[in-house]
């Protein structure tokens, strides 16, 4: 508003690129603290999208492990039926 409020002062123009300067700076400021707030472990883990990505990611990876035992277990359990098989063959 004091922007708006002082465009009408009469030296508006030679404080223009000063306060566009000041009102940059502030912003690169902002957005680098932003960012480095962001970036540390604790806000960075309990953001609610990556905290529930971690555990989707989790539990895929659970499932992923039961599955591969549970294919092992039944493959041991094939070959062991092809040898009684190949027993009562002969």
């Amino acid at each position: 508003t004091n922007l708006l409020c002082n465009s009408f002062e009469t030296g508006f123009a030679q404080t223009l690129p000063r306060r566009i300067e000041t009102a940059l700076e502030y912003g690169e400021h902002f957005a680098n603290e932003t960012w480095t707030t962001a970036t540390t472990p604790n806000a960075f883990l309990s953001n609610p999208y990556i905290a529930s990505s971690i555990a989707i990611m989790i539990i895929v990876s659970i499932f992923l492990v039961i599955y591969l035992i549970l294919r092992y277990r039944r493959k041991k359990k094939m070959k062991r039926k092809l040898q009684y098989i190949k027993l009562l063959e002969e």
